[in-house]
């Protein structure tokens, strides 16, 4: 017992020695290092990973923002360019086109990068896509529409105004004024949106109906007038399907449509925002 007394002594001080505890206190540091190392890396992946979501999304929302400029373009100048009427091709057509590419593209490449985890944002960014095809799908139907309208002598206004001027010309059975009585319930309805004109100039148009006789004459009018008013109601269910207002129709389900884009982006931004400043204090705490 006493020699194993001693045996244990010597190894506890050869253990305990300088070279020993240097060596203990080098191995310590160095997993301290290491540890320090692996969290940095850690924490700058996710730090990365924040700016290239933060990124993806400001890079989105802007183009969707430009996007959504260059329709408004379109309502506002293109469907007044005869050019489009004749071609039917439009810069601003193209430009939509390119920027739905590009809003494509970023979509696919940052769901992609999405980790699982992120539910959240992950649900939002599908979201967003989901609803830009909504919005693109109606901006489709709306463009339809509006280059069935016409404008001036093209499509279904250029042959409502060919019918209403052999109407006016000289020779025919129904009076000038009558004629611009009918003109004036036209104009009236493009001019307020107010329903009641469809009723009057309908209402005015069977009234001259019941004017005109068999003759050949008469035959060419009634042809004429009935092309014309018919010509008008077809107008005026484009008009009534494209929104009378921006709060009807396809105008209006736009504006919702960009209104949700808008709730969606603020998500985003938030979420984005929020992740940024949990990563950052997280840092901040453990490297002090």
């Amino acid at each position: 017992p006493v020699r194993f007394a001693g045996w244990v002594m010597r190894k506890f001080f050869e253990f305990n020695s300088i070279r020993s505890r240097m060596l203990g206190g080098f191995l310590a540091l160095t997993f301290l290092i290491l540890l320090i190392a692996v969290i940095s890396l850690f924490t700058l992946d996710n730090i990365r990973y924040t700016a290239n979501i933060d990124r993806s999304i400001n890079q989105l929302q802007a183009n969707v923002l430009i996007l959504i400029k260059s329709d408004n373009d379109f309502f506002d100048l293109g469907i007044i360019d005869t050019v489009y009427f004749k071609t039917r091709h439009s810069h601003y057509l193209a430009k939509r086109d390119s920027l739905n590419k590009i809003i494509r593209n970023g979509l696919s490449q940052t769901l992609k990068t999405l980790r699982s985890q992120s539910e959240t944002i992950v649900s939002d960014f599908e979201s967003v896509e989901k609803t830009l095809s909504l919005y693109n799908s109606e901006f489709n139907q709306l463009e339809e529409l509006l280059f069935k309208r016409g404008f001036r002598n093209f499509g279904l206004e250029g042959v409502m105004r060919s019918h209403a001027h052999l109407l006016e010309n000289k020779g025919q059975s129904l009076s000038i004024a009558e004629i611009l009585s009918l003109r004036r319930h036209e104009k009236d309805f493009f001019l307020r949106h107010d329903l009641e004109y469809v009723i009057e100039l309908n209402s005015l148009a069977n009234s001259l109906r019941g004017k005109l006789g068999v003759s050949q004459q008469d035959q060419n009018t009634l042809r004429h007038l009935n092309a014309y008013v018919e010509t008008f109601n077809q107008l005026v269910a484009i008009h009534t399907k494209i929104g009378i207002d921006s709060n009807s129709g396809l105008r209006s389900q736009l504006n919702q449509l960009t209104s949700q884009l808008s709730a969606t982006f603020l998500r985003l931004s938030e979420f984005s925002s929020e992740t940024a400043t949990t990563t950052q204090r997280n840092a901040f705490l453990f490297y002090g």
